[in-house]
C-alpha cells in the first residue's frame, strides 16, 4: 500500500514538473522575441 502511494506521488510529481518544464521553455522563447525586437527597435 505505501509503495503504491509513493508512485502515485511521484507520477504527480512528474507529471507537474513536465508541465512546468514546458512553460518555463514557452516563456523562455518569449522572451528571446522580445529581447530580438528590442535590439532591433534600439538599434533604428
Amino acid at each position: 500500500m505505501a509503495l503504491q502511494v509513493i508512485t502515485m506521488c511521484a507520477e504527480e510529481y512528474r507529471y507537474n514538473f513536465l508541465i512546468g518544464c514546458e512553460g518555463y521553455r514557452d516563456s523562455v522563447q518569449i522572451a528571446n522575441e522580445l529581447l530580438k525586437q528590442l535590439l532591433v527597435f534600439s538599434a533604428e
